[in-house]
């Protein structure tokens, strides 16, 4: 799902970052003849407009979109906040029981600890 490899690509910080997914945008626009040439205008506003909002807590309509908002917000457990059904855009993902899922999967990831501890090493280099 080409949304979940670039949604978050010119995120600066894993906390508060607002406009990186403004930034992930503006990539995949400058991109869209060269790496994102395989998307047809329609599919390039669709996906720009998921990257630029999907942080904003809004919810939408549009089942593509709701699916990549979804998704986002059910990996906030990553940083250790958990997913509101309240920002959640279908009924599927509003559900307590797929709220829970989605932790469960969080920490059977083996991947998770590692990509943490590399995050915290770019964090102390930008410190210091």
């Amino acid at each position: 799902h080409i949304f979940a490899l670039v949604h978050d690509c010119k995120r600066e910080d894993e906390g508060l970052d607002p406009e990186h997914g403004w930034r992930a945008a503006e990539f995949i626009r400058e991109n869209q003849d060269g790496l994102f040439s395989f998307l047809d205008e329609s599919q390039i506003d669709t996906l720009t407009l998921a990257c630029e909002l999907h942080s904003d807590g809004m919810t939408h309509t549009e089942p593509w979109i709701q699916s990549c908002w979804d998704a986002d917000r059910l990996d906030l457990w990553r940083v250790e906040i958990e997913p509101d059904a309240l920002f959640m855009s279908s009924e599927h993902a509003k559900s307590n029981n797929v709220i829970r899922q989605s932790r469960v999967l969080q920490t059977a990831n083996p991947w998770r600890s590692e990509l943490a501890s590399i995050d915290q090493a770019r964090a102390f280099e930008r410190a210091g």
